[in-house]
């Protein structure tokens, strides 16, 4: 009896005990996981580039550190950005860093944003956000003109049966200044386009930045001709651009429309004139010389200068006389002067001779000039006539003395070339006083008296 007591006992224990668990409605708690504070620093090594396919790249760091500020190695970073295209997972080195590479994918923005991002096994999350300007290429050329040599762009046609050149530059330079090589820079004549040719149509820049062609007239053609040297967007993206991939500038970028719009532009004008009137100046160096089968002689003097003073070299002159003989043509040196010899051509060629010098302008005809030579007899004696006497004395100034104060009294005699004339008799006369006289004169043409 006691015992089924003590069972019912039981039993209704364990039947309150289990209406109370039964109605317990706690919740238990979730275990929450351990935080962390980490600390992601994202640099770059340049913030700006161009759209020119990966020419330009951007170095992209990303360094994580714990709470303790110590370096985490073997985390995995997770880079991003809406625009271009970068490493999208790199793994942290010894010293906490990842270094991801970003390209710009050809296309141009101001602030593009990179991510970089960190979440550990515990769902902990930290990242950081830089901004890149990613310039057209357009932008890359900052400079583009042209220059001439001649600086002035005036070529002189100095002769109708030749053709003569200027060179066009091309300067091209990024916005540093610094020179562009290997850009190829387009030319075309687009006014006179009769007057001459290009040595070529197009020409990259050399390592200073310039490319260069010639201009070359058509013999004896005259007038200006303008020049426009120009950078299309397939060539300069192509200069630019090292990936190898295929890649157009957006319309939107471009100064111009479709894929061969232009990018850059300039124009030159070159003015090929004729070179000015000539100046033809004819002298000799003496007024006479004597029919002594070329003795004496004359030289003949021509020179040739355009209308505003400078001296032409390399022209031909051509000589002529009615009497005598002269070396031509003769071209001018480089102080413009055409040198020639009059002669006589023997006993009987007494007279005047007319020289003429003439030069051809190749616009503006013939310039002519003309001096005048006697050629005269031989004297008596088988000498040339005397051709200057010049007269001087030892003293200016003599006393009444009789004779006690004696004046020497010379006469120099020379012939057409300035040479000594020996055996001369010269007659002495005075107003005053006594000379000795005729004198004949020694070897070397004086005369002597008192």
């Amino acid at each position: 009896m006691n015992h089924n007591k003590l069972s019912y006992l039981i039993m209704g224990i364990a039947l309150v005990t289990m209406v109370w668990q039964g109605c317990d409605n706690r919740v238990p708690e979730p275990v929450k996981p351990p935080t962390a504070d980490y600390s992601l620093n994202l640099t770059t090594d340049r913030t700006l580039l161009y759209a020119d396919n990966g020419g330009t790249k951007a170095r992209i760091t990303a360094q994580l550190l714990n709470e303790m500020s110590e370096p985490l190695q073997g985390a995995t970073i997770n880079f991003s950005t809406y625009q271009g295209v970068i490493t999208g997972t790199v793994i942290t080195d010894i010293s906490g860093r990842a270094v991801a590479t970003y390209d710009d994918g050809g296309i141009s923005g101001d602030s593009v944003m990179v991510v970089a991002r960190y979440t550990d096994t515990n769902s902990n999350t930290v990242r950081d956000t830089l901004y890149l300007t990613v310039l057209p290429l357009e932008a890359l050329v900052n400079n583009f003109f042209l220059g001439l040599d001649p600086v002035d762009g005036i070529v002189e046609v100095e002769d109708r049966l030749e053709s003569f050149s200027a060179t066009v530059k091309s300067y091209i330079r990024d916005s540093s200044g610094v020179a562009l090589p290997n850009v190829v820079v387009n030319y075309n004549v687009v006014e006179n386009t009769g007057i001459g040719f290009l040595s070529a149509s197009t020409d990259s820049s050399d390592l200073q930045g310039i490319s260069r062609i010639q201009f070359f007239n058509n013999p004896g053609d005259t007038g200006v001709v303008r020049i426009a040297s120009y950078i299309t967007a397939p060539e300069l993206t192509a200069a630019m651009q090292r990936s190898g991939r295929d890649y157009h500038f957006h319309p939107a970028l471009m100064k111009g429309t479709g894929a061969e719009a232009v990018v850059f532009t300039d124009t030159v004008s070159l003015y090929f004139k004729p070179i000015p009137a000539y100046s033809l100046t004819l002298s000799t160096s003496i007024d006479s010389i004597f029919a002594d089968n070329g003795s004496t002689t004359a030289s003949i003097k021509a020179a040739l200068k355009t209308s505003d003073g400078r001296s032409v070299t390399g022209k031909v002159v051509h000589f002529s006389t009615t009497l005598g003989a002269l070396e031509s043509p003769i071209t001018t040196n480089s102080s413009g002067l055409a040198i020639s010899t009059l002669t006589d051509v023997g006993p009987s060629d007494i007279g005047v001779a007319n020289v003429v010098a003439r030069a051809e302008h190749p616009f503006f005809g013939s310039q002519r000039d003309t001096v005048m030579v006697r050629i005269r007899a031989i004297g008596e004696q088988g000498q040339p006539w005397p051709y200057s006497i010049r007269v001087v004395s030892t003293l200016d100034t003599i006393f009444a003395d009789n004779g006690q104060t004696i004046a020497v009294v010379q006469a120099v005699v020379k012939d057409a070339n300035d040479q000594p004339l020996d055996s001369v008799l010269v007659q002495f006369t005075s107003t005053k006083g006594v000379l000795a006289s005729p004198i004949s004169t020694n070897n070397a043409g004086v005369a002597s008296t008192d």
